[in-house]
């Protein structure tokens, strides 16, 4: 019932203008800020994958020019069925239309003979997330731990205004001082009073309360 219900749609560097901001701004502010050298990112309604593989090979791509950092991705999602495919990494051809082509050769491997059409993220970016089941629904946020950035984009238009808040100030208590909440172009903070602070369309700094 809850596949039956899901929307799964997604794709890969969706938002391009994220992922910009997340190399070349949020994570350089961050480490002046933080002084820490270790980063841990959530992608929450992660889908089938494409969010945070996109995620992680933008991470990687920052971290050969610029090797003070590492990190790792917890990727969550209600419906079981969606985790299995990520976790699997496979992909159609018709996916790739926002990879590069550096990118794509250097972190997908093609597919042969039944897979012809189709590419895998190879296990290296792979082992950087970490799937899980959760329903954003739960009070238990806290158990996930503590992250320098979540992404959430395009999940919040499906709630009612109420349980938005309630996932907001869920994301708020899990996202660590000074770091950044992703949402998706439809949605929006207006009228919430919450400890973030919009920075550019879409994207909010955690500051003090």
């Amino acid at each position: 019932m809850i596949d039956a219900v899901s929307t799964n749609k997604t794709d890969f560097f969706r938002e391009p203008f994220h992922f910009d901001f997340l190399c070349n701004q949020a994570l350089e502010t961050y480490i002046n800020f933080s002084h820490r050298s270790y980063f841990s990112i959530w992608s929450a309604g992660c889908s089938s994958g494409e969010e945070p593989f996109s995620i992680a090979i933008s991470l990687k791509e920052h971290r050969l020019l610029n090797h003070l950092f590492d990190f790792k991705i917890l990727a969550t999602d209600i419906s079981e069925s969606v985790l299995e495919l990520a976790k699997i990494g496979i992909y159609c051809d018709d996916k790739m239309s926002m990879v590069k082509e550096d990118l794509l050769k250097k972190y997908f491997i093609r597919g042969k003979d039944n897979y012809e059409n189709r590419v895998r993220i190879i296990p290296e970016i792979r082992n950087k997330v970490n799937f899980q089941k959760f329903n954003l629904l739960s009070p238990n946020f806290e158990t996930l731990g503590k992250f320098d950035i979540i992404f959430c984009r395009n999940v919040l238009i499906y709630f009612e205004r109420e349980v938005q808040k309630r996932i907001l100030n869920g994301f708020c208590n899990q996202l660590n001082t000074g770091g950044y909440l992703f949402l998706g172009h439809s949605e929006s903070l207006a009228g919430f009073t919450l400890p973030l602070k919009n920075i550019k369309p879409t994207i909010y700094l955690k500051i003090v309360k």
